[in-house]
């Protein structure tokens, strides 16, 4: 029975990981490497396991990780500003207790 289990687990797993990544991100870096390549790559279409389809889906994951850090504001802007804030801040309190000590 363990078995079973084992080996329908691992095909949903297979399935799954290879629809999200072999085709999710492939498709969402797609554009993005005919955009920065000009057209010359990927040259034809869909290769099933391919390093072509490997490459276009890391783009894909950089592509979808990006857009989720824009989507949630978190940006080297807002990082950069809330250090210098809470760096200014701390000096101020620290020079404020040493005036009260």
């Amino acid at each position: 029975m363990e078995e079973i289990a084992t080996f329908i687990f691992r095909f949903i797993g297979c399935v799954l990981s290879e629809m999200i990544l072999g085709t999710f991100f492939y498709w969402l870096g797609w554009p993005f490497v005919k955009l920065a390549i000009l057209g010359n790559y990927p040259q034809k279409g869909w290769k099933e396991n391919s390093r072509e389809e490997i490459y276009v889906a890391c783009v894909g994951i950089v592509v979808f990780a990006i857009a989720i850090m824009v989507a949630l504001g978190h940006s080297a802007y807002n990082n950069a500003f809330n250090t210098v804030r809470s760096t200014h801040w701390t000096r101020k309190s620290y020079a404020l207790a040493r005036l009260l000590a």
